[in-house]
C-alpha cells in the first residue's frame, strides 16, 4: 500500500491553531499518510509561535510575506509560489484551512494543476462578500475549486448542497479548534 501524500498549506495563527489536530493526526500514521507542511508566510510574526508551541513539522517555507505589500501582490506572490511548489512536490492532494489568502491561493493553484483540494471548515457563509472582507469571497471560491469539503457543522453541509455542492464531497467533521483546544488543555495539566 502506498501511503497518501498531502501538501497542507499553513499560512496564519488561526490555520495552524485549526490545522494543528490534522498535522498530528497524519503523523500517526505513516505508513499511510506521508504529509508534508508547508508555511506561506502570510502571517509569519503571529505564526511562529504557534508552529512552535503545536510543534507541526515545516517541509517547505515560501516566505510570501513584503512589507508594504497589498492584497494583490501577496496573492499574486503566493499563487506562483505555491504553483511552482507543487509542480516539485507533485502531492497527490492539497490541504488548506479556512478563508485566508493562502488557501485561496492555494485552492487555486491547485484547480489549475488539477490536484485535489481539500478545504477544512468548508461551508461557512454570512452571504455579503464584503463581510468579512475578503475572507468571504475566498471561502465561496474555494468551495468551487475543491473536490472534498470538511464542514464543521451540519449547517456548514447544508449551505454547501444549497450551493449544488455534490452531497458525497461534503462531510461532517467537526471544527478542529475544538480538538485543538482540548489538546491543549490535555497537555497543560499536570
Amino acid at each position: 500500500m502506498t501511503a497518501v501524500r498531502p501538501l497542507i498549506l499553513v499560512g496564519t495563527r488561526p490555520e495552524a491553531i485549526k490545522l494543528a489536530p490534522v498535522i498530528a493526526e497524519c503523523s500517526r500514521h505513516p505508513r499511510e499518510i506521508d504529509a508534508e507542511v508547508c508555511l506561506t508566510g502570510q502571517h509569519r510574526g503571529l505564526l511562529t509561535p504557534f508552529v512552535d508551541y503545536f510543534d507541526i513539522p515545516v517541509h517547505h517555507d515560501l516566505k510570501a510575506i513584503r512589507s508594504r505589500q497589498n492584497l494583490s501582490d501577496l496573492t499574486a506572490r503566493m499563487l506562483k509560489r505555491i504553483t511552482k511548489l507543487l509542480e516539485e512536490v507533485k502531492p497527490d492532494c492539497v490541504v488548506g484551512q479556512g478563508d485566508t489568502t493562502t488557501v485561496m491561493a492555494g485552492a487555486l493553484a491547485a484547480f489549475y494543476l488539477q490536484i485535489p483540494f481539500v478545504h477544512v471548515e468548508a461551508g461557512l457563509r454570512t452571504y455579503d462578500p464584503t463581510q468579512p472582507w475578503p475572507e468571504e469571497l475566498n471561502r465561496r471560491l474555494v468551495s468551487v475549486a475543491a473536490s472534498l469539503h470538511c464542514a464543521p457543522t451540519p449547517l456548514a453541509a447544508e449551505q454547501l448542497r444549497a450551493e449544488r455542492v455534490a452531497a458525497e464531497r461534503i462531510h461532517v467533521t467537526g471544527n478542529t479548534v475544538v480538538d485543538a483546544l482540548l489538546e491543549t488543555v490535555r497537555c497543560s495539566r499536570p
